[in-house]
């Protein structure tokens, strides 16, 4: 039996990312690796309360359906890279860069989720609007670029006190 459309669309993303995670080969790599594992956890984590405690929204289409409500492709690849995508980009641009910037990327991502909810079967609104996408899209890309910023100054600020006590 073959592939429904909407499998062929995930095998498709899948091959995506991982062709995608190319892009986590670049310095400062330990940034971006750090970047992207925290994104996961905060999309599975946020992704686990809209699914399990709100019921917000759900995945009829997913892998391992069984194990995860979440769309782990989605919330532990895809978004992930994405953010690594926007914290390259912003990497050493002035704040009001960063909350400009932020927009490129939270609201394609939201007419992709909007498009993909009413023609597919891969995710599906409940009590959600597209304007919850962007508000957790934009939100979340904004959370993880200030924690990136803060390990970088924590990082700068240890190094200077390494030095002093050398």
């Amino acid at each position: 039996m073959g592939r429904s459309r909407d499998e062929k669309i995930q095998y498709g993303l899948l091959i995506f990312g991982l062709l995608s995670l190319i892009t986590l080969i670049r310095k400062p790599v330990k940034d971006w690796i750090l970047c992207f594992f925290f994104k996961g956890f905060v999309s599975g984590f946020i992704d686990s309360f809209v699914l399990n405690k709100w019921d917000k929204l759900s995945y009829p289409v997913r892998f391992f359906p069984k194990t995860f409500k979440i769309n782990i492709l989605y919330d532990l690849l895809l978004f992930p890279i994405a953010c690594v995508w926007f914290n390259q980009l912003t990497y050493r641009a002035p704040i009001k860069d960063i909350f400009i910037k932020v927009f490129f990327f939270s609201i394609p991502m939201t007419i992709i989720e909007t498009v993909a909810e009413k023609k597919t079967r891969l995710l599906k609104f409940k009590d959600w609007t597209s304007w919850h996408s962007l508000l957790s899209l934009t939100s979340t890309f904004l959370l993880t670029r200030g924690f990136m910023g803060l390990v970088r100054k924590m990082d700068a600020w240890l190094l200077k006190e390494n030095e002093k006590s050398n």
